[in-house]
């Protein structure tokens, strides 16, 4: 592996985790809140 093939490969892990994050976000935090209620104050 080069290091184009590492850079793309950085800038699309990026944007795969920007869109996981943001479409998910509130999911997993009402998921978290709901399973952990003890841990729903750092939320």
């Amino acid at each position: 592996m080069n290091k184009q093939d590492g850079y793309l490969l950085t800038v699309l892990s990026e944007k795969l985790y920007e869109n996981v994050v943001k479409d998910n976000s509130h999911t997993f935090f009402n998921l978290l809140g709901h399973e952990h209620p003890r841990l729903s104050f750092l939320l």
